[in-house]
C-alpha cells in the first residue's frame, strides 16, 4: 500500500457555489487518482521487468500452454495474472513445482509444492486456488482473497410426514413414552397417596 499525502490548497473567502457531483463521477475520479499514485510508486521504486510465477495448470481457475511462441495463460487467475502484467507493465514467467503440490509443511521443516517455491525465493508469486492457512501465512504473504467458501456435507432429504401425526412432532418418541406412563401409573399413586376423604374433596373441587 502507498501511501501519498496532498498538499494544502488556499480557498479564498469568497462564497462559493455547492457543486452537485453524482457519486458514479467521483468514484471514478477517486480510482483515476489511485491508479495514476500507483504507477508513480511503481515507477519510483522501481517493479520488476520479468516475474517467476509458480502455478499448476488446473481448469478452470487457471490453465497454462507453454508454446515457441511464448505461454498462453487462461482462466480466473490467468486473466487476474494478465491485468497486473498489463498494468504493471511486467512479463511473466511459470514455473510449476516438480512434485505438483500447492504447499504443505514437511517434517524437515521446509515446504513443497508453489509455498515451497515462494519461500525459498525460487518464485516470485505463487497462483491456482491457494488456500489461505495460519501456517502458511507464517512463510509466504497472501493478497487479499477474491472467493470464499464453506466445507458441508449432505444427508438424504427426507420425505413429507403424514399429516395425521403432526400433533406429535413437538416432541420426542422418549416424552411420548413417558407421558403416557405417566397416565397410567398417576391414578394408583393418587389411590395410595390420598385418602378417601381428600380424595373426596379433590373430586368435589374438580
Amino acid at each position: 500500500m502507498f501511501l501519498v499525502k496532498c498538499p494544502c490548497a488556499i480557498v479564498p473567502a469568497i462564497p462559493i457555489p455547492k457543486l452537485h457531483i453524482k457519486p458514479q463521477y467521483i468514484n471514478a475520479f477517486r480510482k483515476t487518482c489511485m491508479s495514476f499514485l500507483f504507477q508513480v510508486a511503481v515507477f519510483i521504486m522501481g517493479f520488476p521487468r520479468i516475474i517467476k510465477v509458480s502455478a499448476l495448470s488446473g481448469e478452470p481457475i487457471f490453465v497454462f500452454n507453454k508454446t515457441l511462441s511464448g505461454t498462453s495463460v487462461w482462466g480466473i487467475e490467468g486473466k487476474f495474472l494478465e491485468i497486473l502484467a498489463s498494468k504493471l507493465n511486467f512479463q511473466y514467467e511459470i514455473i510449476s513445482p516438480e512434485d505438483g503440490k500447492w504447499g504443505s509443511l514437511m517434517e524437515n521443516g521446509t515446504w513443497s509444492g508453489i509455498i515451497g517455491m515462494v519461500a525459498r525465493g525460487e518464485a516470485d508469486m505463487g497462483l491456482t486456488y491457494l488456500a489461505i492457512m495460519e501456517d502458511r501465512s507464517k512463510f509466504v504473504d497472501f493478497s487479499t482473497p477474491y472467493y470464499s467458501f464453506g466445507r458441508t456435507f449432505v444427508t438424504d432429504k427426507p420425505g413429507i410426514s403424514p399429516k395425521y401425526a403432526v400433533f406429535l412432532y413437538p416432541f420426542s418418541l422418549d416424552v411420548w413414552i413417558l407421558f403416557f406412563i405417566f397416565l397410567v401409573i398417576s391414578p394408583y399413586i393418587l389411590q395410595k397417596w390420598i385418602s378417601a376423604k381428600d380424595l373426596f374433596h379433590f373430586a368435589y373441587l374438580m
